[in-house]
């Protein structure tokens, strides 16, 4: 049965991964990648503001700071680099990597999005997001606008990828749009991260990687899936 609910992840899907704002910011400090990331994908800290427990202040940033240090100090076997993580300048780096739009998802989404209805398609957003500061929260990124059927945000629903909970959640939506159960082997599921892919296809989803470099691939593995044409890069 051909997938009629596409479900996309946002950072490293529709917009550049926070990954490659990790990675230079270990470079500027000569500081392990792989060790980095590790203590932040550790970081009770950052788990907390993706499920909106904690708001992104300055209070947040020396916690965050401080415990990815700790994280990173246990993490890092070669011993590569001397650190003293700054939390701000961190987030700020993963934060500028995520602000553009990936230039192969971005415009499939997009083509996506005009033949959903004729389709039969929804199309929802699940992804991990950081609660806001209390002082001058802004609202969703305006270039998502019209896009999502369906729109379900981590620090929103306080819960968050992998958690099995948060997919059901989604999946819960989805069915309250269409007025109806929704199975999981109706959802296709893009993200660039194995542990959510993982526990996406341990509930029935079908999965498609987002690798890094070569999102073309997963825009390709999507029109097959859908049987669709989505751009310059797939069928047309």
């Amino acid at each position: 049965m051909p997938s009629k609910v596409i479900l996309f992840d946002l950072g490293g899907v529709v917009f550049s991964s926070p990954f490659r704002g990790i990675a230079r910011f270990a470079e500027r400090h000569n500081l392990s990648n792989t060790s980095l990331n590790r203590a932040i994908a550790a970081s009770e800290t950052w788990r907390a503001a993706e499920r909106g427990e904690l708001f992104i202040t300055k209070t947040w940033f020396i916690s965050f700071g401080e415990e990815v240090t700790s994280l990173y100090i246990k993490a890092n076997e070669d011993g590569k680099g001397n650190a003293k993580i700054d939390g701000e300048d961190l987030f700020r780096s993963m934060m500028d990597a995520a602000r553009e739009t990936d230039p192969h998802i971005f415009p499939a989404l997009k083509r996506l999005r005009r033949v959903a209805d004729a389709k039969g398609f929804v199309i929802a957003a699940l992804s991990n997001t950081t609660a806001p500061s209390r002082e001058g929260a802004k609202g969703r990124d305006a270039r998502l606008e019209g896009l999502f059927d369906v729109f379900v945000a981590s620090a929103d629903v306080g819960m968050r990828k992998p958690e099995e909970r948060m997919f059901r959640f989604a999946v819960g939506k989805v069915g309250e749009l269409l007025g109806r159960d929704v199975e999981m082997h109706e959802v296709v599921f893009l993200d660039d991260i194995g542990s959510n892919l993982k526990a996406a296809r341990k509930l029935g989803m079908r999965t498609i990687k987002v690798t890094l470099g070569k999102t073309e691939e997963a825009v390709k593995e999507l029109e097959e899936l859908l049987g669709v044409s989505l751009g310059d890069t797939g069928k047309l």
